[in-house]
């Protein structure tokens, strides 16, 4: 086989595969089993290999879908909760001369202890920002360095996962341990919140008034409740076309599926096992129904002739690399060479078919409580981390990545602020 950029006979055996699928027009879902090889010097090689495709079929029902959209009204207390929690996130913290009570913040520099309480060499992290506090995660260490002052030095107890430990990922007796860290408090913070008024509207953002704030928040609040209301919509469309279409998903896909799953299973369990043939039981059923939606919304690009401009893989990457402060050029060979563009065609690709199958749809409005809209929301995030596909997975039947998961606007160790420029502040 010839090759442009490889000698007769040097062609590796990976480019010749790929070769003979992109000339024969197949797209594997798995590596090849190769078998029957057959090589002379004097005569050409011959080999067999066998590679699982994706089945022939036709996405049927996915034009004129009903669906319901849920209609929820914006209530004063949406306004007012969305502005607290924007005072919350842009308070300040200011140094205080006092001893720290709860709610306070302080700056120290914390240093593991060995078991007579001398600081380890190498073990000491400086200018943490920890939060007193008696509920929460880190509330077992604020309730420790309750009262510290400025310049005092306190030890404190906490207790963690022994390393290397095989006990269960749930804490007991044996498979905790205490350790002893030296907090050397540098300074003592309190956070103040600024007063809600015209100054404070100019102080955050292009307002003249509180007024304009408020205006702004209740509109940013409607675009919200509408994208929520458009994310309900799609899984509609996608439950339906699921049962629309009946499908036997390969083998290979629900593996990787799985493979996925218990892999960020032990990526969360760090040094702790996980039974991976617990997890590919309970989630076996979940793989085969987001291996479907993958299957057919993939099928669909096809059928409708969905195709993407490289323009519109480099305006998305451009945009990537805006959001890390990054050249946009750099960011697309990084990516090249990652072997990521293709993960972001497929992204833009079944956003494509999404918006072609809610256009289509014939919608029929309902107005629910916020309580009831808010219910669903959370079922309907709690599934998609959970369930959601790789990108490994998603890539092989056209897909790129699930909904990025929203950034938590705040700092380093809970401190406030650190946040974007987004009005609707936690949401």
């Amino acid at each position: 086989m010839k090759v442009d950029g490889f000698r007769q006979g040097k062609v590796p055996e990976h480019i010749i595969f790929t070769k003979a699928l992109e000339d024969n027009e197949i797209r594997p879902l798995a590596p090849p089993r190769v078998e029957n090889l057959d090589y002379t010097e004097e005569g050409p090689m011959t080999v067999t290999a066998t590679v699982e495709v994706m089945p022939e079929f036709e996405v049927k029902g996915y034009q004129g879908l009903k669906l319901e959209k849920t209609v929820r009204p914006i209530l004063e207390a949406d306004i007012e909760g969305a502005i607290e929690e924007l005072r919350e996130r842009t308070a300040e913290l200011v140094s205080v001369d006092r001893p720290a009570a709860m709610g306070d913040f302080l700056i120290a520099d914390i240093n593991e202890c060995d078991d007579a309480g001398t600081p380890i060499i190498g073990q000491k992290s400086e200018a943490r920002t920890l939060f007193i506090s008696n509920e929460g995660e880190g509330s077992e260490v604020g309730r420790q360095l309750l009262g510290v002052s400025k310049g005092e030095d306190r030890r404190i107890s906490v207790e963690r996962p022994v390393e290397g430990s095989s006990a269960p990922a749930l804490p007991t007796a044996s498979a905790v341990e205490r350790k002893v860290f030296l907090v050397q408090v540098k300074e003592v913070k309190e956070k103040r919140v600024a007063e809600l008024d015209d100054e404070y509207a100019r102080s955050i953002g292009d307002f003249e008034t509180l007024a304009d704030l408020r205006a702004k928040v209740e509109e940013d609040l409607g675009e919200h409740f509408n994208e929520e209301a458009r994310r309900m919509m799609v899984g509609q469309a996608i439950d339906a076309l699921i049962k629309k279409n009946t499908l036997e998903v390969p083998e290979s896909l629900t593996n990787r599926y799985l493979e996925g799953v218990i892999a960020d299973h032990q990526n969360q369990a760090g040094d702790q096992p996980v039974d991976e043939a617990a997890i590919r039981q309970q989630y076996h059923g979940i793989a085969q129904m987001q291996m479907q939606w993958q299957m057919i919304q993939a099928r669909i690009a096809e059928q409708e002739e969905i195709e993407i401009a490289e323009e519109e893989v480099r305006e998305r990457v451009a945009k990537f690399a805006e959001g890390y402060q990054m050249d946009p050029d750099e960011a697309w060979n990084a990516m090249a060479q990652q072997g990521r563009l293709e993960g972001v065609r497929a992204d833009i690709r079944e956003e494509k078919v999404i918006e072609l199958i809610i256009d289509s749809a014939k919608v029929k409005e309902k107005k629910a409580s916020p309580q009831k809209v808010e219910k669903a929301l959370q079922k309907a995030a709690e599934a998609a981390v959970e369930h959601a596909p790789s990108r490994e997975e998603s890539m092989l039947v056209g897909q790129g990545s699930t909904s990025e998961q929203e950034r938590d606007s705040s700092g380093p160790d809970g401190e406030p602020g650190g946040g974007g420029g987004l009005i609707i502040p936690g949401r």
